[in-house]
């Protein structure tokens, strides 16, 4: 497989097109390549198995800054040891407000398990 333009390549994952376009603005996830000249951004094949394990973190309950962390330690799917070392997920839990608004609060996560298995999983 070759290079795909931002729209292309998010559509794999199933995401919205900002979603990769903000990974890139917080250096979560950077392009492969990025136009000089028209700015367009270009991802590879392979950063597949990168974006859908920033993708898993996520859902398990992790912040984008604990993702970033944990990335860090284990860049590589190569790396055979790779350990989410302090971080523990937490999950967003919405709940309506007796005003009829939502309010936002965090939790523990209910799976440490399946966290431990995303952090050392070979990518």
């Amino acid at each position: 497989m070759g290079m795909f333009r931002i729209g292309e390549f998010s559509k794999l994952p199933q995401v919205p097109v900002n979603t990769p376009r903000y990974y890139d603005e917080v250096d979560l996830f950077k392009p492969a390549v990025v136009d000089g000249t028209a700015g367009y951004r270009y991802y590879a094949a392979e950063q597949l198995a990168a974006i859908h394990r920033i993708l898993a973190l996520r859902d398990l309950g992790f912040s984008l800054h604990q993702i970033a962390r944990i990335l860090r330690a284990n860049p590589s799917p190569e790396e055979p040891e790779g350990r989410c070392g302090s971080e523990k997920p937490s999950y967003r839990r919405i709940s309506r407000r007796p005003d009829g608004g939502y309010a936002e609060s965090l939790g523990a996560s209910p799976s440490l398990v399946q966290a431990h298995f995303l952090c050392t999983r070979r990518w």
